[in-house]
């Protein structure tokens, strides 16, 4: 039951409004829409509000408690952290950014031993 839920709301967030096609995107795209007007702005934070609200929720992608997000920090914390990620690391800007996300929210905010 919790895989599915993983999985559904995985879903939900990747069909943010501003991402009309309905899939995944990848860090090249959510740059761009971050950086671009202010209404594909308002669909890249949303998206990465979702996206990131499950991430920390779950604590991850791999059914481990990976990621542990301290009480207090907020979603534009998040977001200006997955997007320091995308910009700093062009190698990988063409991965899905549901896997930049997990990958910055893990770097940034790991959980460690009694964290959980």
């Amino acid at each position: 039951m919790k895989k599915f839920f993983v999985a559904a709301c995985i879903a939900t967030a990747s069909t943010a409004p501003a991402f009309a096609e309905g899939s995944f995107e990848t860090g090249n795209a959510v740059l761009a829409k971050l950086k671009g007007d202010s209404v594909g702005k308002f669909g890249a934070v949303a998206y990465l509000a979702g996206m990131t609200t499950v991430l920390r929720e779950t604590g991850g992608i791999g059914g481990q408690k990976e990621i542990c997000v301290p009480d207090g920090v907020t979603h534009g914390q998040v977001i200006d952290a997955i997007q320091r990620e995308i910009e700093q690391n062009v190698t990988t800007r063409h991965y899905l950014t549901l896997l930049l996300a997990h990958n910055a929210m893990t770097k940034y905010w790991p959980c460690t031993a009694g964290a959980l």
